[in-house]
């Protein structure tokens, strides 16, 4: 009996705990309760990783800070992982941000930004020859010297050909509608002598183009006037365009016709 060798039939050596035949703990295995979330050093071990990913994915609106402070109760293991130890590992998963983690819960790649919202489609006059659309529009020149009263340019232009008619004309103060209706009867006749007819004008609601006698010179050269709506002086963008006094370019003023 005395000889025998242990290991063989001795049955103190079945008595040990399981903790002490189990040997020195292994990569992976879970952290005993209360003890450091690490493996070697500063390394968070692999499990670690999968139960901080698995929280952040099962609360996705937690922060880093929050989501340490939860695994640190008894309910969830009592993992101790700092702040920054969370958000390195959900760094490393691609899961650092609210977007990201809501991205992947939703099921689709999130923007890292809020998605801005689409640009209206853009809009354009259509046209597809002269004389289709006119656009009419008058420019304050102002107070020149020699004349009396204020200068303003009538200006006219067809969208399909971007041809425009411009006249320097004073007012004792606001545009007239009479110049306004010598202009359309002017574009009217030049589409003429080209063979094309003026179908339709448009402006502002200014009172030189809601006036009766401009209204009755449109009727009388049989075109439809259309006035832009309130507030939208894009619409009319054409002869807004174009309304620069044509005598900028040429470098002095011409004569006027008073």
């Amino acid at each position: 009996m005395c000889g025998r060798r242990a290991g063989h039939g001795d049955p103190s050596l079945h008595l040990l705990p399981v903790e002490a035949a189990a040997g020195p703990p292994r990569a992976g295995d879970p952290a005993p309760a209360g003890a450091t979330a690490t493996a070697h050093g500063n390394q968070t071990s692999v499990l670690v990783e999968q139960r901080v990913v698995a929280f952040a994915l099962g609360h996705p609106g937690f922060g880093p800070a929050r989501i340490a402070a939860e695994l640190a109760q008894p309910r969830w293991g009592q993992l101790r992982l700092s702040t920054n130890g969370v958000w390195r590992v959900l760094r490393r998963h691609g899961l650092n941000t609210r977007a990201k983690r809501y991205g992947l819960v939703a099921g689709y790649a999130a923007p890292p930004e809020p998605q801005r919202p689409t640009p209206p489609p853009e809009r354009h006059l259509d046209v597809d020859h002269p004389g289709q659309l006119v656009q009419l529009d008058c420019f304050c020149i102002g107070r020149l010297s020699g004349t009396k009263g204020t200068v303003w340019q009538y200006t006219a232009i067809d969208v399909a050909s971007a041809y425009t008619s411009a006249t320097l004309q004073v007012t004792r103060r606001n545009p007239s509608a009479t110049w306004t209706s010598q202009l359309a009867r002017t574009v009217a006749a030049d589409l003429a002598a080209r063979g094309w007819n003026l179908e339709r004008v448009m402006s502002d609601n200014a009172s030189e183009f809601r006036s009766a006698v401009f209204q009755q010179t449109v009727a009388a050269l049989g075109v439809r006037q259309t006035f832009i709506r309130a507030g939208r002086p894009q619409t009319n963008a054409v002869s807004n365009g174009s309304s620069r006094p044509s005598w900028m370019s040429a470098g002095s003023p011409p004569l006027l016709a008073t």
